[in-house]
């Protein structure tokens, strides 16, 4: 009984001493003391068992030269692996591809139906529209459709919609891409475009800002038998932003009906005609090619913006266009979306 007594205190002692170094550990919040370096390789680990005069030696070698006994074993690193392929080239720093399913990418539509100020007494009877068919691009595309107005309460109709100067990069000494697709649905243009003007019937434009005219726009010259594409680049050399004496105008070639353009523009914002340029691709191919130009209204504080939709004379007819995946981007490669 003494014995069995003396084993009991001896195991209760022993647990107590457990517990409270156990305890001891936590309280000093896992922490190691820092320990010397063994002396032997640091790449080698290792356990070493004795029974009687038998000594076993287990060795793991992770890397570099070690020696067991007699034998020598040489670990080759593994190569370090290639860095991961870099990001495309270039940034999109505006993105208006309406596949928002409304117009909350851009500043504000401009139309009739869309409120907002814009009636049938300054726009004309028009629409603008977010729509899931056709699209190009994404999921949703913008629809500006001009109607007939009858009676006529408006000198100009448009249906379209525009983005700030900052979304716009417009600012003076500034290079940027901007792509987008523009579509002319035949159904939606039963009696062809306005005639009378061989610069108006406007689907894209950058705006000099108040009551100054575009600097850059792009449309369809329908003075003639067969209607085609134009871009022209106004200047502005004496300072009236509203009276331009000399442009860059270029035929784009025949308008198709139901084809998705698609844009990339090139445009260094300068008034002065050293420094600004443009560069047009149409479909993958250079239309205009580099041009240096005055490219904004030479009147001090000015700046750019961009517009896109429809915006032409009252006609008396149906004319609808599609436009869809427009970015403001650094590169070439970023604007092509």
């Amino acid at each position: 009984m003494k014995l069995a007594t003396v084993a009991a205190a001896f195991a209760l002692v022993f647990a107590a001493g457990f517990v409270a170094t156990g305890a001891a550990k936590v309280a000093g919040g896992g922490k190691k003391r820092h320990q010397p370096a063994p002396a032997t390789s640091p790449t080698t680990t290792g356990a070493t068992t004795t029974t009687g005069a038998t000594t076993t030696t287990a060795t793991t070698t992770t890397t570099g030269t070690t020696t067991t006994g007699s034998t020598t074993t040489t670990t080759t690193p593994a190569a370090t692996p290639p860095p991961p392929p870099p990001p495309p080239a270039g940034s999109v720093l505006f993105r208006g591809d309406y596949d928002t399913g409304d117009f909350s990418q851009w500043t504000e539509p401009q139309s009739a139906c869309t409120g907002g100020g814009y009636s049938t007494t300054n726009v004309g009877n028009t629409c603008a529209s977010v729509v899931t068919s056709p699209v190009e691009q994404g999921s949703d595309a913008g629809k500006f459709a001009l109607y007939v107005d009858n009676p006529v309460q408006s000198s100009t109709e448009r249906a379209e919609v525009y983005t700030s100067v900052a979304n716009t990069g417009g600012y003076e000494g500034q290079e940027w891409y901007y792509g987008w697709w523009t579509m002319f649905p035949a159904a939606g243009n039963p009696s062809g475009f306005w005639p009378n003007f061989a610069n108006f019937n406007v689907f894209t434009q950058f705006h000099n800002p108040g009551s100054c005219a575009e600097s850059i726009q792009l449309g369809i010259n329908a003075t003639g038998l067969s209607p085609y594409l134009y871009f022209q680049d106004d200047t502005y050399p004496a300072g009236n932003c509203n009276s331009s004496s000399s442009m860059i105008y270029r035929n784009l070639g025949s308008l198709l009906y139901d084809h998705w353009y698609h844009y990339v523009l090139r445009v260094k914002w300068s008034r002065d005609p050293s420094v600004g340029l443009v560069e047009l691709w149409q479909d993958g191919t250079e239309v205009v090619p580099l041009t240096n130009t005055q490219t904004m209204a030479n009147v001090p504080g000015y700046s750019v913006y961009w517009k896109q939709g429809f915006y032409r004379a009252v006609f008396g007819a149906l004319n609808t266009v599609y436009q869809d995946g427009a970015v403001r981007a650094d590169s070439f490669t970023a604007a092509q979306g």
